[in-house]
């Protein structure tokens, strides 16, 4: 107030602070991306755009150990299963605050490829081979591969989960060997099997001692040809295959 020709000049003063306005439509391209199965190598980008401010945006992991972020970008790097949360978050600038937003991805278990037996349909084992193997390999895990008798216990056994070695301890069959590989980080768990028959084995080969003789003929004459090979315990029966000039003791 200026001075007049009663009063001397006076003045006040005030202060204004003006804040920084929070900003609005800031977000994500996908607020709410659908879940993922993971993919070796995988990555996934989403874009955080929109409102007033021009600050500098940068992204971060706020939840999980699923993946790997590049700040600046936003771009994920997919290691394993699990579910992350990420933060893209705008600097404030000389008229806006800072502002962030989230979004959460979940990345599931993959199903493991080519999980085999090396050989897939094997052949009927003799009950003599004692113990017979086929490994499983393959898989994408890392899973544990462990084995066991899906059905058939009466005829084969597996002493080890760990080892593909069947034990055969019985003629019959079906005999049905699963084997199975553990669920990991990343992949689910995988199974395959195979069928098989237990059967007997065949004998060595049988011979007579002699396979021709002539002998002459005398009142109350007996011949008797020694039996050689063969491999069982069974009961021996004899029988005359052609004519009559003699009969023979079973």
């Amino acid at each position: 107030l200026t001075e007049d020709d009663n009063y001397q000049e006076s003045v006040i003063t005030y202060q204004i602070t003006v804040k920084n306005a929070a900003d609005s439509g800031f977000g994500f391209e996908d607020p709410n991306p659908v879940n993922r199965k993971y993919v070796k190598n995988d990555t996934y980008s989403n874009i955080a755009s929109g409102g007033s401010g021009t600050g500098k945006v940068t992204y971060s992991i706020t939840s999980g150990n699923a993946a790997t972020i590049d700040k600046n970008t936003g771009e994920l790097t997919i290691n394993k299963a699990g579910t992350v949360e990420v933060t893209a978050t705008r600097e404030a600038d000389d008229k806006y605050a800072e502002i962030s937003v989230s979004y959460s991805l979940t990345i599931e278990k993959a199903e493991q490829d080519d999980f085999g037996f090396d050989v897939l349909s094997p052949e009927n084992q003799f009950i003599t081979n004692d113990t017979y193997t086929n490994k499983a390999t393959g898989g994408s895990g890392n899973g544990k591969i462990t084995y066991s008798v899906k059905s058939g216990n009466e005829f084969a056994n597996i002493k080890d989960s760990s080892s593909p070695v069947v034990t055969l301890t019985k003629v019959g069959g079906p005999v049905t060997i699963e084997a199975v590989k553990a669920e990991d980080d990343s992949y689910e768990e995988v199974s395959a099997e195979y069928t098989f028959y237990i059967i007997k084995s065949p004998q060595t080969e049988m011979n007579f001692e002699t396979t021709e003789k002539t002998i002459v003929y005398s009142p109350d004459l007996t011949y008797r040809n020694p039996l050689h090979g063969g491999s069982g315990t069974g009961a021996v029966t004899y029988e005359i295959l052609s004519g009559d000039a003699a009969t023979i003791d079973e």
